[in-house]
């Protein structure tokens, strides 16, 4: 399965990543606004920055002063949470710094409506920006959602597009589908499909893998891993299902995240495995 993407555009205002001008909202979600039927986690996958705090707010509207997630750490994903379904915009400022103090990114999003998002930070051509991928519903048990995120891998054409699946074991695992790189705010095609129909893991066992594209059906090495017994809690680097069986506890799912890594993230050691730049993180999805 290829995963597809759906066309749009939209901007970035730099005066954003400024200071913010008075009159900002203490609620994470601004001007206590209706929330609507989209779900939207947050995943730092920007390898130039340690953990970051996540602002999140009504574009039209006044800035938030408390984050709608706090210190997302490197490889971390978020629980969802919902959001109106108007356009909204993402300010990532460094951990514990001042909510009026300067952004290292701020993204407009469209709205999103009716589905689940995952919006990824990821780098873009040296800067942070971010990638927002509709996220499908679990139709059956065992499923999972993969999102090719590393753009700077991507840069290398032979692996613009990567082929993913799962095994016992990552030197020989079966190929489920194919994926190109997520697509950034502000080009063509910012929202890209992560689906889960036929992304199907084993009860137990489960690697998943991710390797150089193939066929649906063929075995391929893999260029990155994951053992289901790493996959994260929603908004922790905890790794709770020590078995390693799947489904695990009431999770409705799994999502998958290829990112650009490396062995030390702002001068920290990272529990993210990182192999030859590229890693692969799993986390429990709620939704």
């Amino acid at each position: 399965m290829t995963l597809p993407r759906i066309a749009a555009c939209f901007t970035i205002p730099a005066a954003l990543l400024l200071s913010a001008c008075g009159g900002g909202s203490s609620s994470p979600f601004v001007n206590n606004a209706t929330q609507g039927t989209a779900q939207v986690r947050f995943v730092q996958a920007d390898p130039k920055f340690g953990p970051l705090d996540i602002y999140f707010f009504q574009s039209a509207g006044s800035q938030t002063t408390t984050p709608a997630f706090s210190s997302l750490a490197f490889g971390e994903a978020s629980d969802y949470q919902p959001q109106t379904a108007v356009p909204n915009t993402l300010v990532a400022r460094t951990a514990g710094s001042a909510s009026s103090g300067p952004g290292v990114t701020a993204c407009n999003l469209p709205p999103l409506t009716n589905a689940n998002y995952s919006i990824v930070i990821a780098d873009q051509n040296g800067a942070p920006n971010c990638m927002v991928f509709q996220d499908q519903n679990y139709s059956t048990t065992l499923q999972y959602r993969m999102h090719y995120a590393a753009s700077l891998y991507a840069a290398n054409s032979t692996f613009a597009s990567v082929s993913y699946g799962v095994g016992t074991t990552p030197a020989a695992f079966t190929v489920q589908g194919t994926s190109g790189l997520g697509g950034f705010v502000g080009t063509a095609n910012p929202i890209t499909q992560s689906g889960s129909t036929g992304n199907v893991a084993l009860a137990s066992g489960t690697v998943f893998g991710v390797g150089p594209t193939a066929a649906i059906g063929a075995t391929a090495t893999d260029l990155t891993s994951l053992n289901a017994a790493s996959i994260f809690a929603p908004g922790s680097l905890t790794e709770p299902d020590t078995a390693g069986t799947l489904p695990f506890s009431t999770y409705a799912g799994v999502s998958l995240y290829a990112i650009d890594c490396t062995s030390t993230i702002a001068g920290t050691p990272t529990p993210i495995v990182c192999r030859s730049g590229l890693a692969l993180i799993g986390v429990f999805d709620t939704k």
